[in-house]
């Protein structure tokens, strides 16, 4: 209990030193149900129910809905020439799942989170393997 109340308390640290304000922090999470464990900044997730929040215009908090597990991430802006919907963005490699891209609401702006030496290193095993590595794309809601 005292470790998640002392996570929450950095988190909302880090939300207000980026600027953020609170009703930003408070602004409602979007939900999205992935089917298959994943990577995101060299943390791995289970498979499950996740809500997804944005803290600031960067700083995003995934959390679990299963197994109380979250991670907080600064991720870069990115722009698209397109509309997009809602959605999570998944770089598969072998059978290993990264996130890549979290797009919170229709538009053409979202977030794109770095690779992780992980993903790095796995993505250079299997340059030479056809189809090693696909897009997948999970709708939020």
């Amino acid at each position: 209990m005292k470790r998640s109340a002392l996570r929450s308390l950095t988190i909302v640290a880090v939300a207000v030193t980026l600027g953020s304000s609170l009703a930003v922090a408070q602004s409602s999470p979007t939900k999205a149900d992935v089917p298959f464990d994943f990577w995101v900044n060299g943390h791995h997730l289970q498979a499950g129910h996740y809500e997804i929040s944005n803290l600031s215009s960067q700083a995003t908090l995934i959390s679990s809905m299963s197994n109380q597990s979250e991670v907080f991430g600064l991720f870069n802006r990115c722009e698209s020439r397109e509309m997009q919907r809602p959605k999570l963005v998944f770089q598969r490699v072998d059978d290993h799942y990264f996130l890549s891209q979290v797009w919170m609401h229709q538009g053409k702006d979202g977030l794109e989170v770095p690779p992780s030496r992980i993903e790095k290193e796995l993505r250079i095993a299997y340059e030479q393997v056809p189809a090693g590595a696909e897009t997948v794309v999970i709708a939020l809601r």
